[in-house]
Order: C-alpha cells, then structure tokens, then sequence
C-alpha cells in the first residue's frame, strides 16, 4: 500500500512539470510574437518615414524646376532655344540650353544633363547643394531623424521638358479655359496648327468624373437638375479659338478671326467640326453661315472603354491658311452643367505639334536612404494677383468711344441711373 501511495505521489509531479513547460513554451511564443510585432512595427514606421521623405525631396526638385525655368526664360535672348548664344551669357546658355526647348522623352536628354549643367557651372546656376556621386549628380534638400540617427535626402534624375505632347487640365464650370496655341514641332520650330482635338469627361473615378451614363441622343440643353438626375453624363463643352494677328487689332478684326462651337454630348453626332463655318462677327454675336448652327451633338461614349467619353476634332486649317505663322492663336473652353477633365492635342496635317512653354512638365526622382520616390508635376502660369489661371484672361469687356459709366440703383421694380452724362 505504502509503495503505491509512493507511485502516485511522483506522477503528479510529473504531470505538474509537463504543465509548466506547455505554460513556459506558450508564453515563449508570445514573447517572440510580441518581439516581431514591434520590430516589424518599426520597420514599417521606418519605411514610411523614408517613403514620405523620398516624396519631399521630389517635391523639392519640382520647386528647383520653377526656378530654373525663370531664371531660363529671363535669360533668354532668342533664337534656337537649344544653342548657348541664344542666351544671355554663356554660362546661362550652358544651363538653359538643358532646360527649356526639350521633350522630358528627348533621347539626347539624359537624367544628369540640367543638374551637371548646374554643377559645373555654379557661378551662374540658381540651384546649389549639387554633389557628384559617382557618374551621376544629386542635389541634397535636408537631413530627418530616423531611428536613432539622421538620414539626408536628395533629388536626382532632373528633367524638364518645355515642350508638352498635350495640355491637361481641368475646366471648371463657369469658369473659362484659355489654352495659348504656341505650338511647334519635336525641335521647337513654330509651326502652323491644321486641327485641334479636345477629350472631356475622364472615366477614372479616382482622376476624372467616373465613368459617364446617361448619354442620349436626345436634342436640346434641359435643366440643369434633369441633365445630371440618375446619370453621369459629361458636360456640354463650348470651344473657342481665337487668332490674334500680329500688331496692332481692334474689336472688329478680333471678332472676325473668332470661332466658337457648342457641343452637346449624344450617342449619334460628329467627331470632326470645320471650324470655318461657325465664325463671329463684328460686335461678337454669334452668326453662323446660313448652313451651320453653333450647335452640335458630340459622339460620346457611356461606360469606361476609354479614357475619356467625348472627343472632338476642330479643324482648323481652312482658317489658319491664310494666316502667318507667329499670328498668336487661343483655345478656350467653356463647360456647362458640371467639371470636366480635359486633354488638348494638336497636329499640323498628320504631324504631332508639341505646346511650347505652356505647360512644362517636370520629371524628377526623390531618395532617401534606400527608398525612392519618382514625381511627374505639370506646371502652368499663375496670376500673380491671386493664383488663378483664368484670372489671366477677362471673362467680359467692354469697348466705347466716350465715357461708360456704372452708377446705376437697382431697386425690385425700378431704378435708377445716377450718371451724369
């Protein structure tokens, strides 16, 4: 009896070290599991730290690229803009020569080219902190704590390219679009535009207007309620192009090199408009040839089969024709119902035009240890005044011989002119 009481006695105690050690080995993984968890925590704390910083620096070329750009274009004497006599000094001309008058695809254009410009030629360059590393160039933008430590930030692989394939933008409602029409070919040589096509309404629903709905064959322009209830059609886009002859004009010559078109999106319409036989004239009335209403239906596509759902070719060749080359030349578009994405491309006969200095896009990549960020900005011209692009441009003018006065009282049923004549 004693020696089995004995027995008894010695497996409980084994059962109770098994129990510790299945405890012992569970809270081991916990530990561990916890351990990995905050190590990959700070992992990722530090990925994003260098992510986010990358971005900064990338952010900071973009900003040089403004400054080039005015430094580049104050210096600028005429001429090819791709020779160093076509600027102000030779030193400038060394750098500029790199800036402006380029596609950001231009073969001979390599990453290194504006800031080894800039290096070599620092006495006149309006960007410092360049360093050489290795065959390439970068410049440093700042240090930010990381960890324990600091890590400093660069941006390298600088492009700027003048000349742009196409105009993006945005046409906001009620607000006019003025694109200035200085186009030429891939080298920069002014050329004459024969069509212009304009897509609107963007089917990206994270970039644009989602993808359109509601298209219609139908006439007319309703409510603005019923032209937006249960759908997503794009917006009815008026397009305008203006020639400005060369020297002194009037109202009256404005007026007849004026050509305007209304487009209502619909599912049976046109893609191809002659421009010529929706002119203005004198006055700025709207009078079209007998044929020709300024007022079309536009193909537009439902769905999202395409990046965008109208698109509309405006020809213009009949037009510029008989008009030089360095006459200066405007496309402003005008949205009703709602926003619209825009895209704007040019061709002469079958040949792409490039927008020179109209929308310059910038390509430039932000490091940051070993984390990389690659930005492609477009920039465009801001008023001084308050920023607005359409700020550059008037909506409305008026022109008299005499005096014009805007004393007037208003009153629900009456008024008042107060002018003294």
């Amino acid at each position: 009896m004693t020696r089995a009481k004995l027995y008894r006695r010695d497996e409980r105690g084994e059962t109770s070290m098994v129990t510790v050690g299945m405890f012992m080995m569970l809270f081991s993984i916990i530990v561990v599991s916890f351990t990995y968890m905050a190590i990959n925590a700070a992992r990722v704390t530090t990925n994003d730290t260098l992510q986010s910083t990358a971005k900064s620096a990338a952010e900071s070329g973009v900003e040089d690229a403004k400054r080039l750009l005015i430094y580049c274009y104050s210096n600028y004497t005429g001429g090819n803009k791709q020779s160093f006599d076509s600027y102000s000094t030779p030193t400038a001309g060394r750098i500029c020569s790199k800036v402006i008058g380029h596609t950001v695809e231009d073969s001979a254009f390599d990453c290194n080219a504006i800031l080894k410009a800039s290096h070599d030629n620092s006495t006149a360059s309006p960007l410092s902190n360049i360093e050489k590393d290795g065959n390439d160039y970068r410049t440093s933008v700042g240090e930010t704590a990381v960890g324990d430590g600091t890590n400093r930030e660069y941006y390298q692989c600088l492009k700027i390219g003048t000349l742009s394939k196409n105009y993006i933008g945005v046409a906001n409602e009620g607000e006019s679009l003025v694109i200035p029409l200085y186009l030429t070919d891939v080298k920069g040589t002014r050329q004459p535009v024969t069509s212009i096509t304009v897509k609107w309404h963007k089917n990206s629903v994270a970039e644009g207007e989602g993808p359109a709905s509601g298209i219609t064959d139908a006439d007319g322009l309703p409510n603005k309620n019923i032209w937006n209830k249960d759908s997503n059609r794009p917006a009815v886009m008026r397009a305008e192009v203006l020639f400005v002859p060369n020297g002194n004009t009037d109202v009256n010559t404005l007026a007849n090199n004026d050509y305007a078109l209304t487009m209502r999106p619909a599912t049976n319409g046109g893609n191809d408009f002659n421009m010529n036989s929706y002119s203005s004239n004198v006055g700025g009335r709207e009078t079209p040839n007998v044929q020709n209403v300024p007022f079309s239906k536009v193909t537009c596509q439902n769905g999202s089969s395409s990046d965008y759902a109208c698109t509309a070719t405006l020809n213009v060749g009949d037009i510029t024709s008989s008009k030089s080359t360095n006459n200066l030349g405007y496309l402003r578009l005008l949205t009703t119902y709602k926003s619209a994405h825009v895209e704007v491309t040019a061709k002469n006969g079958g040949n792409d035009l490039y927008f020179d200095g109209i929308q310059p896009v910038v390509d430039v990549t932000g490091r940051s240890s070993d984390a990389f960020a690659r930005i492609e900005a477009r920039l465009k011209p801001q008023s001084k005044d308050n920023g607005s692009a359409s700020s550059w441009f008037p909506e409305y003018a008026v022109q008299t011989d005499g005096k014009v006065c805007k004393q007037l009282n208003v009153f629900w049923n009456d008024g008042e002119d107060n002018c003294n004549y």
